[in-house]
């Protein structure tokens, strides 16, 4: 399991946060090329993830689909994101999934069974209990640091729609930052070190909130 540490940034441009990664020292170097991360979250009818996340509950999950690369009708590469969470640590379950076309999604059980088919008996079980609940795309940069046991993400312009075709976004945020420290469970003393550097706070944040308005 690992940790994530977010840094939710309102007030400082892309080009300031940048600027801090590459002056840090730990030495963080670019890992990958920027993209566009895209996610079709899904939940229980009644929110329970959603609830779970906001009152901020010790044992949370979400199911979501991932993929990379600019928006498009048909869907490649796609594959099923399960993120569960215990306290601060965090681990992800993938599964990879047949591509598929966006406006499957306006027939929610019949998506829902496709995507079902194509997994194993328990993570199944668990999507067919949720529904589509909301499309997210996002633009993220990378970096790992010199001795490769920390990452930091950084994510901008933020847009949200809800799982229907054709695709619409109802709200975005263009302004906010969302910067991210991840590393393993064994790598915590050194943790405060490096998010200490960054003149600004920790934030319990998530995008699937925000984009709920929760």
């Amino acid at each position: 399991m690992r940790f994530e540490r977010k840094f939710f940034i309102q007030h400082l441009s892309r080009q300031s946060v940048e600027a801090m990664i590459y002056q840090h020292p730990a030495a963080f170097r670019p890992l990958f090329q920027p993209r566009q991360v895209n996610s079709l979250y899904f939940d229980t009818f009644d929110f329970t993830d959603l609830e779970d996340q906001v009152d901020g509950n010790m044992l949370r999950e979400k199911y979501r689909i991932r993929w990379y690369g600019s928006w498009a009708e048909e869907v490649n590469q796609p594959f099923l994101e399960i993120k569960k969470k215990v306290g601060l640590l965090g681990e992800k379950e993938r599964f990879e999934l047949k591509p598929f076309h966006w406006s499957e999604i306006q027939d929610a059980d019949a998506f829902i069974s496709k995507i079902a088919s194509q997994l194993p008996p328990l993570p199944a079980l668990a999507l067919r209990a949720r529904r589509p609940s909301l499309y997210l795309a996002y633009q993220r940069r990378y970096w790992l640091s010199q001795d490769g046991k920390y990452r930091l993400t950084l994510d901008w312009d933020m847009r949200y729609a809800q799982p229907r075709a054709p695709l619409a976004f109802v709200s975005g945020d263009k302004e906010s930052l969302i910067l991210e420290l991840k590393y393993d469970q064994v790598d915590d003393r050194g943790a405060e070190r490096i998010s200490s550097f960054f003149p600004m706070r920790v934030t319990r944040s998530s995008k699937y909130g925000m984009g709920m308005g929760r």
